[in-house]
């Protein structure tokens, strides 16, 4: 990759230099009426300006090293402001209003402290998925955590027709997203305790610190700030197996965050997907995470294409969808199958 990119730098530079005959000069103020002349008297010489482009590579590094141990101190002491906060305040809970929909978390865990904190929290998000969810319709959450996405539907659709299936398989993160529905007395939230696989069995899910249980993964760890304390067995099924058992007529609307395994949720969900009134997926896809099972973000494309599916960002300053840039594979997307009548006013 430093290969690529020093080639992508220097190749440019270069041509510049052949192009329009640029030399570096002195930085010193001349005196009236003289000349500045160039350092070197070859004009082809653009050793100043890998020089150049070196140093800006020496800057960058040491700004990423800054912004790193910044972030890693952040890391830290938010969780322990978080809990003198629960000590001051007896854990009470944490009180999260998104466009106009309130509803209420237990203080365990990093959604909680993200809630609290605004750090990481999913803000942008959970508009989107508010906006594109009509009250008849079914939403899977998989990957719930504690339900901040299921919570959020079940809120704002509190006795209407609307259908919510949390997925989480983590036994202790399943009895928080547990207490939160019952905090937040909603009926219309089931709780599933399975992770969502290409396969039916048993899988190792990998656990992570106290504030770090949103890194839990079936893969093998890679982001920089998991530390895996702990492993735990966990069951797996398919979605179309799901769908089956449960007789679901459909599914409308998906958010899948399972740390890289989307692909694997996508192969299992193969029927679903193929059919005409398919869902909207709103995923999540990045390389650090996908590596951690063996494949590229770009595979993930391949596959919704396949089905029929177009790819858009969201507009973080009005939840917008923006089609996807033909070089973008790290973001969070928004799959929805072309000329879906359902969605249409979202391309408006």
């Amino acid at each position: 990759m430093q290969v690529e990119e020093a080639q992508w730098e220097y190749r440019p530079l270069r041509l510049i230099v052949k192009t329009f005959k640029i030399h570096k000069t002195s930085s010193k103020p001349l005196a009236r009426g003289t000349v500045r002349k160039p350092l070197h008297s070859n004009p082809n010489d653009v050793s100043p300006l890998y020089e150049r482009v070196d140093r800006t590579g020496r800057v960058r590094k040491c700004y990423r090293r800054v912004l790193g141990y910044i972030s890693t101190r952040y890391r830290t002491w938010i969780p322990l402001a978080f809990r003198v906060r629960n000590i001051l305040r007896r854990s009470s809970f944490v009180a999260v209003n998104v466009d106009g929909i309130a509803f209420k978390l237990r203080p365990k865990g990093e959604i909680a402290c993200g809630a609290w904190s605004g750090r990481g929290f999913e803000r942008c998000e959970l508009a989107f998925t508010l906006g594109v969810i009509d009250p008849a319709m079914t939403f899977f959450d998989v990957g719930a955590n504690v339900g901040l996405f299921s919570l959020a539907v079940g809120g704002k659709y509190r006795g209407c027709g609307v259908r919510i299936y949390g997925f989480e398989p983590c036994k202790q993160t399943f009895k928080i997203f547990q207490d939160n529905i019952h905090l937040n007395g909603l009926t219309n939230v089931s709780a599933v305790r399975t992770a969502l696989s290409d396969r039916i069995g048993q899988g190792i899910l990998q656990l992570n610190s106290d504030f770090r249980d949103g890194l839990n993964t079936l893969g093998n760890p890679s982001h920089p700030a998991s530390r895996v304390v702990g492993v735990e067995s966990v069951p797996l099924t398919t979605i179309d197996d799901f769908v089956a058992t449960n007789r679901i007529e459909r599914v409308d609307v998906m958010k899948v965050d399972v740390e890289g395994a989307e692909l694997s949720v996508f192969n299992g969900a193969r029927g679903l997907l193929s059919r005409q009134d398919g869902p909207l997926i709103l995923y999540e896809s990045y390389g650090w995470c996908t590596a951690q099972f063996g494949y590229h973000p770009v595979e993930i494309i391949w596959l919704l294409r396949e089905y029929g599916y177009e790819l858009f960002t969201i507009n973080r300053r009005d939840t917008s969808l923006c089609h996807r840039s033909a070089h973008t594979y790290d973001a969070i997307f928004v799959a929805m199958k072309t000329g879906d009548s359902r969605f249409a006013h979202l391309l408006h």
